[in-house]
């Protein structure tokens, strides 16, 4: 499982263009997800609007399922003989609640 959750310090973080040292590379990562997001968001794209956060978390989670089933061929193999099931989510932090993508 992929679980991807709100307030997301490494999402926020990405999305107000942070450097800072050895996880500015992590952060970078995300970059293009924000790319993704905001050629169709309508709204403030910021980290302090939870919509948009919202969206890229679950484009983020989405991506991060594709990049497994494309970067471990054992893992897309087990997947497609029905071996594993990779699945995203999302946790809702004050709800307590996971929603499956």
């Amino acid at each position: 499982m992929v679980l991807g959750h709100e307030h997301c310090g490494a999402l926020t973080s990405s999305i107000k263009g942070v450097k800072l040292g050895n996880i500015t590379s992590v952060l970078e990562k995300i970059q293009p997800v924000i790319a993704e997001v905001n050629k169709s968001f309508i709204g403030e794209k910021s980290a302090y609007n939870s919509d948009y956060v919202e969206e890229v978390c679950k484009l983020n989670v989405a991506n991060s399922i594709k990049e497994i089933r494309t970067n471990s061929p054992i893992l897309a193999e087990m997947e497609e003989n029905q071996e594993i099931k990779i699945v995203g989510a999302v946790y809702d932090m004050k709800e307590g609640r996971v929603t499956f993508l």
